[in-house]
């Protein structure tokens, strides 16, 4: 385990080696995106909280970072209603991205997309040039995509497979898709996304009974991949009456 109190992990190797991960606090009164990093005796320290704006924004959550070819950092989140008030309507849900420098102070940049009952985007950019996003749907996935990088749009496609999902663009220029579903499972696209195969087996799992979710994939600095995830308790049995 490497950190209590955290969901959503999403990981990068940043240029000096260092890998990062930006997760949601589940401590109370720290709720909202934080960044941890590995030290060289294997621990995992605390960086600090992601600022938007100059401020911790704690309905910010669900993060996905990207290193981009300039060398900034660009997150990718959604915003929904977990601290202060509630609205009476919710509405739909809105994705951001923002910008930085040094991964940690960030600028707003816009709003990406608004979509019903959608959560934990994760965006990645193809060989083409074209941004591609995945859109947890509870347990399912939907698509969107961008010329920009900033105007998505819903493709249409959804994979009914499994949500809370993770995007790598492999080095054949393929396309895999990593959902949680009873662990975590993967469908693979050859076709920038259009249609998905599913692969066989399971990625990952638990003997235990444990729920298996949130997956982020990194190529770590000697060329492995690495897999970061979520780990909850197995659901209680049903009380009998």
């Amino acid at each position: 385990m490497l950190l209590d109190h955290a969901s959503v992990p999403d990981a990068i190797l940043r240029p000096n080696g260092e890998v990062w991960v930006y997760f949601v606090n589940g401590v109370p009164g720290q709720h909202g995106i934080w960044v941890a990093k590995s030290s060289a005796s294997g621990a995992w320290d605390i960086v600090d909280c992601v600022r938007l704006n100059g401020r911790f924004n704690g309905n910010a959550v669900d993060p996905d970072i990207v290193l981009l070819s300039d060398g900034r950092y660009r997150l990718f989140y959604y915003e929904g209603h977990f601290v202060g008030p509630r609205p009476s309507n919710e509405g739909p849900h809105l994705i951001f991205s923002a910008i930085s420098d040094d991964g940690l102070n960030f600028k707003i940049e816009r709003q990406l997309i608004a979509v019903e009952r959608v959560t934990d985007p994760s965006v990645v950019q193809l060989a083409n040039g074209r941004w591609l996003m995945a859109l947890s749907e509870g347990g399912r996935t939907l698509l969107a995509d961008s010329d920009d990088g900033y105007d998505f749009e819903l493709t249409g496609v959804v994979v009914e497979l499994g949500g809370v999902p993770e995007l790598a663009v492999l080095a054949d220029g393929n396309v895999r898709l990593y959902v949680s579903v009873r662990g975590i499972k993967s469908v693979v696209s050859g076709d920038e996304g259009q249609t998905w195969a599913v692969e066989p087996g399971t990625r990952l799992s638990s003997s235990q009974g444990e729920i298996l979710a949130d997956p982020s994939l990194i190529t770590t600095s000697d060329g492995r991949w690495a897999l970061f995830y979520k780990v909850a308790p197995p659901p209680s049995p049903p009380q009998s009456g």
